[in-house]
């Protein structure tokens, strides 16, 4: 059962369908940043907070404003999580990296 009685109303909608389909896609560009930068978590909270004042000041809808904030402070929250967490594996591997190996021999059970 086509929701169209007409099967040439039913082609001509498809066809419109995919056009416009193939035009978003074409219309979407992709941004690729190869920039390497190293922030402690001092400049980040100082990024964060004029971003913030930034939209504070801007003249904007509240609902647009607020969903802007709440992506910026995921964001930073992903970027504090993963700025501890290259912290943390530094300090392991300097941990182990310092330990004397263990053989079976030296081991104690």
């Amino acid at each position: 059962m086509s929701p169209y009685k007409s099967k040439a109303k039913q082609r001509e909608y498809q066809r419109n369908w995919a056009r416009n389909r193939r035009s978003d896609e074409a219309a979407v560009s992709k941004v690729v940043l190869t920039l390497d930068v190293t922030l402690t978590p001092d400049d980040l909270k100082r990024a964060m907070l004029a971003c913030i004042n930034e939209l504070l000041a801007a003249e904007m809808e509240a609902d647009k404003r607020s969903r802007a904030m709440a992506q910026l402070i995921q964001v930073g929250i992903k970027l504090f999580e993963t700025g501890e967490l290259t912290d943390r594996i530094t300090e392991l591997e300097q941990a182990m990296k310092e330990r004397e190996p263990q053989t079976w021999q030296n081991a104690a059970f």
